[in-house]
């Protein structure tokens, strides 16, 4: 627990990066990680328990500006996740290091995904036979192999534990923390409507999720102006799903007058960016945290590219390689 202090700049410090595959979400990672890189000199901690692999960021991870933590295939997911989310690293050997957390050098930790990470817990549970209030449906052994189905309770445990694991990311002591998504749509548990949002073990988080972050947005594919070129979207606002007729949700969490700025920019008046580099989502960042100050009277003004902060002359953090270590077996 802390007091801040009057008149202190509070940033957003957890975003959401969520959508379907292969709409750039593990690039604008990368472009997060380098503009970080190029200001302060700080590194980036990325656990990856997605199967879609680095090859987005691999000049990142190369250059020592993104370390790895590999999760895939993970042989104890639950415990290491929550590990790793307190700030503990692992070592050569894989294992992690419980003694004390190690966050030298680091400014951004990334959990590439939420998705997937619930996805290895709940498989966890399902091949050692875990009973959770339930059994394993259907749990048999076929060459000394565990096969069955997660029960519902299962999905709760899984669910209960996802929300613990980002509010303990959320009190790390590093500028920001990311979280990625596939995109699902789910449904509410009071009344059972549909609700669209981030995928996260089975479909009651979905509506949940959005609640727990500062910033959330949404990727999106659509046709291009000419409809023969796909478009890649940023939604920062919630937007409509013309097929369901409900929206996806997306949120800065700004003051209403900087809202209202926003509203009648025409940069970030259609509550998207068209995403083409990525240099886009470093600029509103720019510009969201630029207009957080407790008290401005004047309505802020939508920045250029060319306005961006040059890199700190300061001393930067320490050197840090790319390490790619896993706890498989």
């Amino acid at each position: 627990m802390k007091v801040i202090p009057k008149g202190q700049v509070v940033t957003a410090k957890t975003h959401l990066i969520y959508g379907e595959s292969q709409v750039g979400k593990t690039t604008l990672i990368g472009k997060l990680a380098r503009d970080l890189h190029s200001l302060t000199g700080q590194v980036t901690r990325l656990i990856m328990s997605d199967q879609g692999g680095f090859s987005a960021i691999k000049p990142e991870i190369d250059e020592g500006i993104i370390q790895v933590v590999d999760m895939v295939g993970d042989a104890l997911p639950q415990s290491n996740l929550m590990w790793l989310a307190k700030g503990h690293m692992p070592g050569a050997d894989g294992v992690i290091n419980t003694a004390a957390p190690d966050l030298e050098g680091i400014g951004m930790v990334v959990l590439d995904s939420l998705s997937s990470a619930a996805a290895s817990v709940l498989d966890y549970f399902a091949a050692t036979g875990m009973k959770v209030s339930q059994e394993v449906v259907g749990l048999r052994q076929e060459q000394g192999l565990n096969f069955g189905n997660p029960a519902q309770s299962h999905y709760g445990a899984v669910q209960n534990f996802m929300l613990q694991l980002i509010t303990q990311f959320a009190a790390l002591p590093v500028k920001r923390v990311v979280f990625t998504a596939l995109e699902s749509k789910g449904s509410d548990t009071v009344d059972g409507q549909l609700v669209l949002g981030p995928l996260v073990a089975g479909k009651a988080l979905t509506g949940v999720i959005p609640s727990r972050i500062n910033r959330i947005f949404h990727l999106e594919l659509a046709a291009g102006a000419d409809k023969t070129k796909r478009a890649y979207r940023i939604y920062f606002r919630p937007h409509l799903d013309p097929m369901l007729g409900k929206y996806w949700p997306a949120n800065l969490r700004l003051p209403l007058d900087v809202v209202a700025a926003m509203d009648r920019s025409p940069k970030y008046g259609k509550g998207y960016l068209e995403f083409t580099t990525g240099d886009e989502l470093l600029e509103l960042l720019d510009y969201c945290d630029a207009a957080s100050p407790v008290s401005s009277k004047s309505e802020p003004s939508v920045p250029v590219v060319d306005e961006k902060p040059k890199p700190a002359a300061s001393n930067p953090g320490p050197a840090r390689g790319p390490v790619v270590v896993n706890n498989r077996k």
